[in-house]
């Protein structure tokens, strides 16, 4: 890398990270000083006042054609958003608990807006963040263990699995893109409106066992086209191993805005996950069958991992390969174990593509833990496009991340430099060039 070019990385994220750190530290301190406290603390229930802060500073030297608003050159850009709330719950007879969660948030973007343009400076909103209710057993049903009945209804998150097909529902689209018609109030990276906005989902059985689970989604979010879910999903749990089985059918969306045509889409599939009796062993794996109106599509990773507990920091290895036919509906996947589970890259997994169809992923993730509060990590990842008809999205990725946790207060910078086979004009994403992009960000959340 050229001195001019480390000059001018530095000088892009640089100044923006260290004004949106003071930011989130003068922002935390105030509300802290008056709330830091439980409401309400006694032996049949609590409430909370919950409080979030979060900020990012990005920098990309390459621009990506995904909204056909971009042009050759760099991004710098700033995210930010603020989630107050209140969460409580209610001690009931043998050991069962009533508990509700109610937030709102206010989210916006700086800056020149990320590299693929799906959002710019002028994006920003405000909502409800999560309003539910839920309910677990307890003691009450001893034959299906702990909490063996868990009933919850609301607006929030809900995961299947890992996330390998859905994890939450963060896309946040700009006002720019495709003239507004998906927009949600921007916020890309940080995507702090993740909610489902009518959920209603129940478990059966404890944390061994077999385990049902039933749910109902139901998003508003444009850019997905509004989808309406139903999952079923049957488990066989131990204390160190899982397989799992599950379904999930489209059941309605917006036609206006249903480009991918994915009402009446159904997916099964099949996963296990556990260390298979070996200690330090870490072994991953689903396959998806997808029936669309197109055709059967098809989807599986097979993950193999090892940390040695023995050396200082407990490094640990895993390698994981994934493959995506041609027309699959990722449908919204997300990461659930950590940085670059079901967003592989940070660089492509968000901005340049691809984004879980059409490729085949060889994924290498290193990560230690030095201090208890601290960690390093390091991602490697190979695109590979299949169907270049459909685009030609080959190229690398190396991301190198640290964690740090302090008190209250999380900080994650990170680094990476991504290098696509083709560029835009030969059926790429990159603008203009093939030559690689250095790219890095700065989060700091602030939480009680």
């Amino acid at each position: 890398m050229s001195r001019r070019t480390t000059f001018r990385f530095v000088r892009g994220l640089a100044p923006h990270a260290v004004l949106l750190v003071i930011a989130a530290l003068t922002y935390g301190l105030v509300p802290a000083v008056a709330s830091a406290e439980p409401l309400v603390d006694t032996d049949s229930g609590q409430l909370h006042l919950d409080f979030q802060v979060g900020a990012g500073a990005y920098y990309s030297q390459r621009n990506y054609q995904q909204s056909a608003t971009q042009t050759e050159g760099t991004s710098s850009w700033q995210e930010g958003y603020v989630k107050l709330g209140l969460s409580g719950k209610r001690k009931l007879a043998a050991g069962s608990e009533f508990y509700a969660t109610v937030s709102a948030l206010s989210k916006r973007t700086f800056g020149d807006g990320d590299p693929a343009g799906w959002t710019t400076r002028q994006d920003h909103g405000a909502a409800l963040s999560e309003a539910y209710v839920g309910w677990r057993s307890g003691d009450m049903f001893p034959a299906l263990g702990k909490d063996g009945v868990h009933f919850t209804a609301g607006r929030r998150r809900l995961f299947v699995g890992d996330g390998f097909l859905i994890a939450k529902d963060g896309l946040s689209l700009g006002r720019d893109y495709a003239g507004g018609a998906y927009d949600r109030g921007g916020v890309y990276y940080l995507a702090p409106e993740n909610s489902f906005a009518q959920t209603a989902a129940l478990r059966l059985g404890g944390e061994q066992g077999l385990v049902s689970e039933f749910m109902w989604l139901k998003s508003h979010n444009p850019g997905q086209a509004r989808p309406e879910f139903a999952v079923v999903s049957l488990m066989g749990k131990s204390s160190r191993n899982l397989i799992g089985i599950s379904y999930i059918e489209v059941l309605d969306t917006d036609k206006a805005l249903d480009a991918k045509q994915r009402k009446g889409v159904r997916t099964y599939s099949v996963r296990t996950q556990g260390d298979m009796g070996v200690k330090n062993l870490f072994v991953s794996a689903e396959f998806a069958h997808q029936r669309r109106h197109s055709g059967n599509e098809r989807a599986w990773y097979g993950e193999v991992g090892w940390t040695f507990d023995d050396l200082p920091g407990k490094p640990s290895v895993n390698y994981r390969y994934s493959y995506f036919s041609d027309r699959f509906d990722p449908l919204l996947y997300g990461n659930v174990r950590g940085l670059g589970t079901w967003v592989q890259g940070e660089l492509a997994g968000n901005y340049a593509g691809p984004f879980n169809s059409n490729t085949k992923v060889h994924h290498i993730n290193f990560k230690a833990t030095p201090a208890e509060n601290f960690s390093v990590g390091l991602l490697a990842y190979r695109f590979s496009s299949l169907n270049k008809s459909i685009g030609r999205l080959d190229g690398y990725e190396i991301d190198l991340y640290a964690e740090w946790i302090v008190d209250r207060f999380y900080v994650m910078p990170a680094i990476g430099w991504y290098k696509p086979r083709y560029d835009s004009a030969n059926g790429g994403s990159q603008i203009g060039t093939t030559k690689g992009n250095l790219w890095g960000m700065l989060l700091v959340t602030y939480t009680f």
